[in-house]
């Protein structure tokens, strides 16, 4: 299940996240700033939503992500957090000439461009993973 990994990194990085951006305190460029124990349930500063891209090739499987990420965040700031997972579908694209190629499509995955013949596919999309946006209640 390296589910488990995916979560601790996305529990780690909403938790950094709100320690370094409690409620009611700026810094010089008006962002937020300071130190928020993500361990204190007692702060006002809450993670209501974490929201995340997987690419579709690291085989993720939201269901099991979310049950993970439960796991990480218990007793802590993003105990009763959403996890909302978006999926990034797999996009190839032809160095030769630019086509690009949907694994999804008639022509599904392949070792060579339907157009040119070129073996120089390139994976542009679906290897990510982001950390989009963490919604905080303050």
């Amino acid at each position: 299940m390296h589910e488990m990994s995916y979560a601790v990194r996305i529990a780690d990085i909403a938790l950094r996240a709100a320690n370094a951006n409690p409620p009611g305190s700026a810094s010089a460029d008006n962002r937020p700033a300071g130190g928020l124990n993500p361990k204190d349930g007692s702060s006002e500063n809450r993670i209501l939503a974490v929201h995340v891209s997987c690419g579709e090739m690291l085989a993720i499987v939201p269901s099991l992500l979310e049950t993970a990420f439960r796991e990480c965040v218990k007793g802590t700031i993003a105990e009763n957090a959403v996890l909302i997972v978006k999926t990034i579908p797999v996009r190839i694209r032809c160095a030769s000439c630019g086509r690009e190629i949907d694994p999804h499509g008639p022509e599904g995955y392949v070792a060579r461009c339907p157009d040119c013949g070129s073996a120089a596919l390139r994976i542009e999309h679906g290897r990510e993973f982001l950390v989009d946006k963490i919604e905080t209640q303050e």
